[in-house]
């Protein structure tokens, strides 16, 4: 049966059904509603319809009162005063056939105006007018009543009928409601239950009808038509256009068959157009495009999208252009404002500050009691700004100090700060993040040369050491070619001062990274100097120079925290360097005296000119001779310094001339 329905034959039935079911609702309806208004419920069409000619009658009375006494006023035959009546209103009863007779009498009994052929003995209504009760003459032709109170006074009397063998007034209207009511009397009983019935099989056949729109036999897919592509608000306004076009004929038709012709093909037009479109609009639901696939839709959008750009692409341009450029001004005279020295913008604040309260003066106009208020208020405003600045600056100096300090992970918070001091704020922390990376990049890049210096003397060693052993054998052959004892010593020499170098580079590598064990012990100062001064006399005396030890009273007997070799390797170091570089025949001075330290000092005077600063010298693979004719490697001093260090003690040198001095200093060890 569902396939059936779906099938084109079977939609044009439950179309049509549908159709059917409701006009024949609408005509039920149309039939208990004009029973209704009627009161054919209530009475027979004979007494409606005696009802409307009395209506007629009535004011087709108050048509012809007011016409007659406007005529005889301008004639001359009655003078007393009376009101006007609505023209209007009563304009309709003109409509009243030739048949409609009257008699117009005064309370006297004279008769005012009368039709022609008028019989008295025919008057079927009357109708009387009464004057104003106060006494005058004033008329009211709107309060005409169809009685008469028994009360003294004057009257007008209007007697008529309609005259015809019926009685009727001889009219079409009046014909045709009569039939009217006449046909609807005879299907008044019948008339509720068929319209019920109707209402429930249009319900039924019109949820069938949007059951089935869309559909097709044996499958659920949906299959709207052709006439589901036409946007479904173009549909509806062909339709509109087209049923005004029905009313508006039916309304300026001249013949009234035609106008009856017109609605009742209105009336069945809008039907099956509403059901069609109500069965179209189903499919669209279904399809879920009802909205979308309307004209009014796709021009909204597309309005949507032109203003849209518009909006993104003009307006919200000149917004953005409007807000930079106050943007613009704003940054421009904070730029202006920050060029300007702290001292002027202190200057420019106390300014204002003093012009503000001379207006305060002013306005005050001498008051002691407001002008004490306002310079109560101002400072409190004035305490206000000022905690801000102390609370800022103290923040800067916090900053300060904890960066001096060694603090680099210490950050002012310049959330808070303004102007300058947010600069500055900014300032500081942008001067601990560059110490940070600095020491990072400098311990990554000392960490790197230290592996990197640890690693090759390991795998330098390996080799270096068979080369020494072999070139050790080889002296030891017996052998009559002296050019081979000559090279044979050679190799041995450099082999040898190649293996110190690795071994003074290693060494310089662990004591500046601080990897070097030091056992620190109480050690006499004055011992180290008579221990190194006997273990170098021979060298010295070898190198033409002259060593003159000199202990001040009270040096003798002082104590310093040192690991005794390593303090003897300082000293080694020195020694070395003075003799290699020192002038022959020249005094070397080593020499202690204690004031609040241990001071322990080495001077002789170069053999060359020195031309470099002591920072210089102290630095790795620098040597005194630039030549570099000289034995040694530049590690010395670095080494010396470093393992100074490392015991607690600071490591200076001076150069004055070609006057070196090497300045040891260690703190009492009390």
């Amino acid at each position: 049966m569902n396939n059936i329905m779906r099938t084109i034959p079977g939609k044009i039935i439950i179309y049509t059904m549908t159709c059917v079911m409701m006009l024949m609702a609408l005509l039920t309806a149309g039939v208990a509603v004009g029973n209704y208004a009627a009161g054919l419920y209530e009475k027979t069409p004979e007494e409606v319809i005696n009802d409307e000619v009395d209506s007629i009658s009535y004011n087709a009375a108050h048509m012809i009162l007011g016409n007659e006494l406007d005529s005889m006023k301008e004639s001359g035959e009655f003078e007393e005063d009376y009101d006007g009546y609505d023209y209007e209103e009563y304009d309709w009863a003109m409509s009243v056939a030739d048949n409609y007779l009257y008699s117009i009498v005064d309370e006297k009994g004279k008769t005012l105006r009368e039709s022609v052929n008028f019989d008295g003995n025919k008057v079927k209504y009357t109708y009387y007018l009464k004057a104003d009760e106060k006494g005058n003459t004033k008329w009211h032709i709107e309060q005409m009543s169809k009685t008469k109170d028994d009360s003294n006074g004057k009257y007008i009397t209007v007697k008529s009928y309609f005259d015809g063998d019926d009685g009727m007034p001889d009219m079409r209207d009046v014909a045709i409601r009569k039939k009217t009511y006449e046909l609807l009397y005879k299907y008044q009983s019948s008339t509720i239950p068929l319209c019920v019935s109707s209402v429930i099989l249009s319900i039924v056949f019109f949820v069938m009808m949007l059951c089935v729109s869309a559909r097709r036999p044996k499958t659920e897919e949906l299959h709207p038509g052709y006439f589901n592509k036409v946007p479904f608000d173009v549909m509806f306004a062909a339709a509109f256009f087209v049923g005004c076009v029905m009313m508006f004929i039916a309304a300026e038709a001249m013949e009234e068959e035609i106008t009856i012709f017109m609605i009742v093909i209105s009336i069945i037009y809008a039907v099956f157009v509403f059901n069609a479109l109500c069965m179209s609009a189903a499919a669209r639901i279904k399809q879920g495009n009802l909205f979308t696939n309307t004209l009014t839709f796709m021009v909204c959008r597309w309005c949507f999208k032109l203003a849209k750009i518009i909006v993104v692409k003009y307006i919200f341009g000149v917004i953005k252009w409007f807000f930079s450029l106050v943007v613009g001004i704003f940054q421009s005279i904070k730029e202006i404002i920050n060029r300007f020295p702290l001292i002027w913008k202190s200057v420019a604040v106390f300014c204002v500050l003093s012009f503000l309260e001379l207006m305060v003066v002013g306005i005050t106009d001498g008051e002691i009691d407001n002008y004490i208020i306002c310079w109560f208020l101002s400072r409190i405003v004035f305490f206000v700004v000022m905690c801000r600045f102390v609370l800022g600056l103290r923040g800067l100096q916090a900053g300060g100090r904890a960066l001096a300090a060694g603090d680099f992970e210490h950050k002012v918070d310049t959330s808070k700060l303004h102007m300058d001091f947010k600069e500055h704020g900014e300032n500081l922390n942008r001067i601990s993040d560059g110490m940070v990376i600095a020491v990072e990049e400098k311990m990554k890049s000392e960490r790197m040369k230290t592996e990197l210096i640890t690693n090759v003397s390991h795998d330098i060693k390996t080799p270096l050491t068979s080369i020494i052993n072999y070139t050790d054998l080889i002296g030891k052959e017996e052998t009559d070619n002296k050019k081979i004892k000559e090279y044979t010593e050679v190799l041995l020499r450099q082999s040898e001062r190649l293996k110190r170098l690795i071994e003074d580079l290693v060494e310089a590598s662990k004591a500046s990274t601080g990897n070097i064990e030091v056992e620190l012990a109480p050690c006499e100062a004055s011992m180290f100097i008579t221990q190194i001064a006997g273990e170098y006399e021979e060298k010295l005396n070898a190198a033409g120079l002259t060593l003159v030890t000199k202990i001040n009273s009270g040096s003798d007997g002082a104590k310093i925290m040192a690991d005794g070799r390593r303090m003897l390797r300082v000293f080694d170091n020195l020694m070395n360097n003075i003799c290699k570089y020192a002038l022959e025949n020249s005094r070397v001075y080593l020499s202690l005296d204690v004031d609040s330290n241990v001071v322990i000092t080495f001077k002789n005077t170069s053999r060359t000119e020195l031309d470099m600063s002591p920072d210089e010298l102290m630095e790795r693979f620098v040597r005194g001779d630039e030549s570099r004719n000289t034995e040694g490697n530049g590690l010395g001093l670095s080494i010396a310094r470093s393992l100074t260090e490392l015991q607690g003690g600071t490591f200076d040198i001076m150069i004055d001339g070609d006057l070196f001095k090497v300045v040891l200093t260690f703190p009492i060890k009390q």
